[in-house]
């Protein structure tokens, strides 16, 4: 059944620096997209200070991207976007595929491939990553294909180690297999990856996880902000593919998707110069969800050993 779930998001961030630094050009991607299963009721962003301009665009991939210019300097910069949204959750998704893809392997449409071809793309070519994913098809090679994609999922589950990584950046997925571990955009590109390997084309999502039940302990991972991917099957469209936190499945959340991409590095939640400063340094976050409230809270200080260049 789809049940319709509003609930707010809150993001904030702030950057302080040691001293007063002048600010180049931010581009934000925090405004989620539309859709049939998720309308967005209202959507606010708050800088300080108050950029001199503030354009929209929509990305190659339809993002929507806010694009800040700054006059002046400042000791400290703050975003705090908040949206109100309406997201249509399916309790048991029972995808209505096409009859030719129940069964793996399948081809896709002949007018669907020219759309697909990057998503279709190795952007980590890596003959290890094909032998792993290997071991998931029986000897025959034909395999129901929801099968074989909860198969892949509950062994990332099963067999690596969540790891929380501020760092920019993500691992190779030949460096996530050998070291059993990484955080969730590792796991989104290593099974984005193996599943390219199959011929099946995948994307990246970013967005934030809800879990309903985190504040009775029950879940781990609530109020974070997530990364996972999704693979195209003919008749259902995009698909969901998660693994959840500390080890745990994400049965129990929401994922209200943000904005997608072929590879992590086309999406960042808020870029600029003076971000690119304070991603050379660890961060610490705290998350929290109160009543449906998804609040994300960063703060980042800046030593003034590292203002050097052109963002003095």
């Amino acid at each position: 059944m789809d049940v319709p779930m509003p609930f707010t998001v809150r993001h904030l961030t702030v950057y302080r620096y040691a001293e007063p630094v002048r600010l180049g050009e931010h581009r934000m991607m925090f405004r989620p997209r539309e859709s049939h299963d998720l309308r967005l009721l209202d959507a606010r962003l708050d800088i300080q200070p108050r950029p001199t301009r503030l354009r929209w665009l929509h990305d190659v991939f339809d993002n929507s991207i806010a694009i800040a210019t700054f006059d002046g300097s400042t000791a400290e910069l703050r975003f705090d976007s908040r949206v109100t949204l309406e997201h249509v959750t399916i309790t048991l998704p029972d995808y209505p595929l096409e009859a030719s893809a129940h069964t793996y392997p399948f081809r896709y449409a002949a007018d669907e491939v020219p759309n697909l071809a990057r998503a279709l793309a190795h952007h980590y070519p890596s003959e290890e990553v094909a032998r792993w994913v290997r071991q998931f098809l029986p000897p025959s090679g034909t395999i129901e294909t929801m099968r074989l994609l909860r198969s892949i999922t509950r062994a990332i589950k099963d067999e690596f180690v969540y790891t929380q990584r501020h760092e920019k950046g993500i691992q190779s997925p030949q460096e996530t297999l050998q070291r059993r571990r990484g955080s969730c955009r590792d796991f989104a590109v290593l099974m984005m990856e193996a599943t390219r390997a199959l011929g099946l084309a995948a994307r990246f999502v970013s967005g934030y996880l809800f879990v309903p039940n985190v504040a009775a302990g029950r879940a781990v991972g609530g109020g974070a902000t997530h990364a996972w991917m999704q693979v195209y099957l003919p008749g259902a469209g995009w698909v969901e593919a998660l693994v959840g936190f500390q080890g745990r499945g994400c049965a129990d959340g929401v994922q209200p998707d943000l904005c997608y991409a072929l590879l992590p590095e086309d999406l960042i939640f808020q870029s600029g110069d003076s971000s690119e400063l304070a991603s050379r340094l660890p961060c610490k976050g705290m998350s929290v969800i109160n009543r449906g409230v998804s609040q994300i809270i960063l703060f980042l200080v800046i030593p003034r050993s590292l203002l050097r260049g052109g963002f003095i």
